[in-house]
């Protein structure tokens, strides 16, 4: 549908984005009520962003390259290349979570609009730390499981016994 480019970054949206974007809506106006949803559904659109962006801005301080991102059906996404060590993939993945999980403490303590942001990002967070495939908790676990396998010591080969303590059969 989308697509925008500046030197190493592409930018793409699809027809999908728009469904979600609709759904997304629906849902909020479901929950809220009109002039409420369309509010709600607007500041979750922004969190979801935000959630992205803590991605990239921590991919930048770790000196991850990120070679886009964009929206499609399933929701917004950043591309970008393996992190140099494990720490940075794991701070990398959860970076995203972390910000649901700010935004859902800094809101809990109102009603309305607010409540309800602070719920979804609640949501969003506890989905997002499952470790199915796709999710930043998948990535978080699968850099752990990494770092801890090349952390340990490979075993070697038993050095060979020197022929005074071999044993005769």
């Amino acid at each position: 549908m989308v697509t925008f480019s500046h030197k190493s970054f592409h930018f793409h949206a699809t027809w999908g984005a728009l469904l979600l974007a609709a759904l997304l809506l629906l849902f909020s106006i479901a929950q809220l009520g009109l002039r409420p949803g369309i509010i709600a559904g607007l500041l979750l659109a922004i969190c979801l962003l935000l959630h992205e962006c803590a991605h990239v801005v921590v991919a930048m301080i770790t000196h991850t390259p990120v070679l886009g991102g964009g929206v499609s059906l399933k929701g917004p996404y950043i591309r970008r290349k393996h992190a140099s060590s494990g720490s940075a993939e794991i701070f990398i993945s959860a970076a995203g979570i972390l910000v649901n999980v700010v935004v859902a403490l800094a809101l809990w303590r109102f009603n309305g609009v607010l409540r309800w942001v602070a719920e979804m990002n609640a949501f969003l967070a506890l989905t997002n730390v499952l470790p199915v495939s796709g999710s930043d908790g998948k990535r978080v676990l699968d850099a752990i499981r990494h770092t801890e396998h090349r952390a340990k010591p490979v075993a070697s080969e038993p050095a060979a016994t020197p022929a005074s303590h071999r044993v005769a059969p």
